[in-house]
């Protein structure tokens, strides 16, 4: 077989991966690494014509050689690109990319897509595996970009029983926490608000459970709600999951609500969740303060990942 170099100028470069194309024949991604070469700069190439021809995509930022890329198997508009130095993100195929944010400077040599939970884990050298919810990445489409804020929910939630510390214990028994059940609501602002943007949850009698602060930047940010809220008992006041049924998240964008998506949470009742003759309100934990994973959206602001 004969094999020709359509990229000549790569000479000697390291392929760090390839990456096809779903439901295009003929359609893949390619990732060239020169860091050996003393050449920093970021490779990523795609072909539509089975090799023939490749163009460049997009325009990444300069100095952070590429290691991965990964397609969203529910969006093909969205990719996900491990560098040198973190994430990036685009929703358009690669025409424009944001940087994921809070995550540290650190190099990401792998990424994989959990394609039942809708989650990105990211694998990096030296500082672990972040795992991201990327279930709104799924439905975002360039209208929603043009929208002044967009918000997306879980739509339904199972609540499970979950075993307590002492149970099932043998003579070597390894611990770790369960999963706690959550919400996750997912928003968009297309510029900065003035002042203030949050998430509220109600639940369906109208009653504000919670208010989840989200940062005042532009770009995609991600909350998570753990379905507790704080009960008012004759003995004081006593922090509950709350009870299935069916609530509403909204959008609050400089002191207006600009978008509502409703949910549900099934599952069993959790022990003493009864909300009907009691204003609650909500206890945010630190747990649930630290969840907040801002992504800044093409043409957002750089942050931090936790």
């Amino acid at each position: 077989m004969d094999w020709t170099n359509r990229l000549p100028k790569l000479e000697n470069s390291s392929v760090t991966c390839i990456e096809p194309v779903r439901g295009l024949a003929g359609s893949a991604y390619v990732a060239y690494s020169r860091h050996r070469l003393e050449d920093h700069e970021p490779y990523l190439f795609r072909t539509d014509n089975f090799g023939e021809s490749w163009r460049k995509v997009g325009e990444l930022p300069a100095g952070a050689p590429v290691h991965v890329v990964r397609e969203d198997p529910a969006n093909a508009a969205v990719l996900y690109v491990g560098t040198e130095t973190g994430v990036l993100v685009s929703l358009d195929a690669g025409l424009s990319w944001g940087r994921l944010g809070k995550l540290p400077t650190v190099p990401v040599y792998d990424l994989a897509i959990q394609e039942s939970y809708r989650e990105l884990v990211i694998g990096t050298h030296g500082r672990g595996i972040f795992i991201l919810d990327i279930s709104a990445l799924g439905v975002m489409k360039k209208e929603v970009l043009g929208q002044e804020a967009w918000l997306y929910g879980p739509g339904k939630i199972e609540q499970g029983a979950a075993f307590g510390p002492n149970l099932l214990k043998t003579g070597q028994f390894f611990q770790a926490p369960n999963r706690e059940p959550s919400a996750v609501f997912s928003a968009h602002l297309k510029k900065k608000p003035g002042s203030k943007a949050k998430v509220t949850v109600r639940d369906s009698m109208g009653r504000t459970l919670v208010d989840l602060k989200l940062e005042p930047q532009a770009g995609f940010q991600v909350v998570r709600w753990n379905l507790t809220a704080l009960q008012s008992l004759t003995s004081g006041k006593r922090t509950l999951r709350v009870a299935p049924g069916n609530y509403v998240a909204g959008l609050v964008v400089d002191e207006r609500e600009v978008m509502a998506v409703a949910f549900v949470v099934s599952g069993r009742t959790p022990m003493g969740a009864n909300f009907d003759d009691e204003e609650t309100t909500i206890d945010m934990s630190d747990a649930d303060e630290r969840s907040k994973a801002p992504m800044d959206g093409p043409g957002g602001k750089e942050s931090e990942q936790p």
